[in-house]
């Protein structure tokens, strides 16, 4: 018998591209104004693709969000040091 669930299924939050570029950045310690020139973007989208992430994963540090994502296995920290 197949029964669904009428719950709904946890689903590992993505990250957009803009939102796994910032992540990485932020790894490797460079700075706003960098990332920035970097994505091309301005200081308030910065600000808002950072609010995002808090909002997807239901946090508001950036270091336990980073750490986060890492322990789900969306960004594979080593693989950015080695690249």
């Amino acid at each position: 018998m197949n029964a669904k669930s009428i719950f709904p299924i946890n689903k590992t939050p993505q990250l957009s591209s803009k939102e796994d570029a910032v992540v990485r950045s932020y790894i490797l310690g460079l700075s706003e104004e960098t990332l920035m020139q970097l994505l091309q973007i301005e200081r308030f989208e910065l600000s808002q693709i950072w609010n995002q992430l808090f909002e997807k994963f239901k946090l508001n540090n950036r270091y336990v969000l980073i750490r986060r994502i890492i322990q789900l296995g969306l960004i594979m920290w080593k693989k950015i040091f080695t690249s």
